[in-house]
């Protein structure tokens, strides 16, 4: 199989050839072309990647017992940080837990959000929220 981009509207074929110059009964030979441009490329791409992860995520998520409590220990090597940052982190009250009985429990589904909430866009994501920004209605003053 192949593919090659020409020029500034990227135009893809993909060709599957038989191994044999006689094609056998039941082989078929395929070929797809795909017209695009490369924005068109680039947002397909993306939102296919995007939905590819959503799946696995959601997954992995139903797989796993979000509502499942581990101890400080479990807790820690959950989020990769040692045993001291954790208790600091709580005793400051920037990470959900629970206490009882003079222990702490954390909740999977909360330590996954509380590490959501420290994502940072990436470079490539903030340019794209400006571009789509400036052509809903350009720059206002």
């Amino acid at each position: 199989c192949g593919t090659q981009p020409y020029k500034q509207l990227q135009i893809f074929t993909r060709y599957c050839k038989t191994k044999s110059d006689k094609p056998k009964p039941d082989s078929v030979n395929i070929m797809n072309i795909i017209v695009t441009t490369a924005g068109e490329l680039a947002a397909l791409i993306q939102t296919s990647i995007r939905s590819a992860l959503a799946e696995q995520t959601s997954s992995t998520n139903k797989n796993s017992n979000a509502n499942e409590f581990l101890s400080i220990d479990e807790a820690a090597k959950f989020l990769k940080i040692p045993k001291a940052s954790l208790y600091q982190l709580t005793s400051k009250r920037e990470i959900p837990f629970v206490k009882r009985s003079r222990r702490n429990f954390f909740k999977i589904s909360d330590l996954e959000a509380w590490q959501e909430e420290g994502r940072k866009k990436t470079r490539t994501e903030i340019e794209q929220e400006a571009m789509q920004e400036m052509s809903k209605g350009g720059l206002k003053r």
